[in-house]
């Protein structure tokens, strides 16, 4: 759907999505301004919420969750661009499919997305102006697909069912000639 706002007010809702697809139609004219602005949370039942970037830049700072029943949401990133997670208080989906583009989560503290994240395509980040230091998720699946990370990051995989044999593992900074880095550590 679409609504108008007028200037100086501010609006707050949730967007609840069972099967649709959200797409940037623009980036922000104001980099501090998120996407969506005004909305405080975002829901996404079994069939999901997929947002579409559209070959643009846009942050995204609302609270990402399955709906109310506890039926397994899921959360998908797709077309060309880059969707910034920042500031994320809440991310509780079962599901984070990334298809295209990038799916950045760059903010200052430590994510866990409590989330099987599948990678088809594009790039997982943690590797932002944040500093992410520590990714907590259930598994990483990847048929296809980059993970970007900083040669400091750990990954913290707290299930079983990964696979890692289509992922490809890029670092955004030189690592250091000599040094070990724990990129994933498992408990389970």
């Amino acid at each position: 759907g679409s609504g108008t706002r007028a200037a100086g007010k501010s609006a707050t809702g949730i967007l609840s999505a069972d099967g649709g697809t959200v797409k940037a139609r623009q980036t922000r004219q104001y980099a501090d301004w998120p996407w969506m602005r005004g909305l405080d949370a975002v829901v996404a039942g079994p069939k999901g919420l997929t947002v579409d970037t559209g070959g643009f830049t846009v942050r995204f700072c609302q609270k990402v969750y399955t709906n109310k029943t506890g039926t397994a949401g899921s959360f998908v990133k797709a077309g060309l661009g880059t969707l910034a997670m920042q500031s994320i208080e809440t991310y509780a989906i079962s599901n984070t499919l990334v298809r295209a583009g990038t799916l950045l989560f760059d903010t200052d503290e430590s994510v866990t997305l409590d989330s099987a994240v599948t990678l088809e395509g594009g790039v997982l980040s943690i590797a932002g102006e944040g500093s992410v230091s520590n990714l907590v998720v259930r598994s990483i699946v990847a048929g296809a697909g980059e993970l970007l990370v900083d040669p400091t990051d750990v990954i913290t995989v707290t299930g079983t069912g990964s696979d890692f044999s289509g992922l490809k593992i890029r670092f955004s900074s030189a690592p250091v000639a000599g040094a070990s880095y724990p990129l994933f550590r498992f408990e389970q």
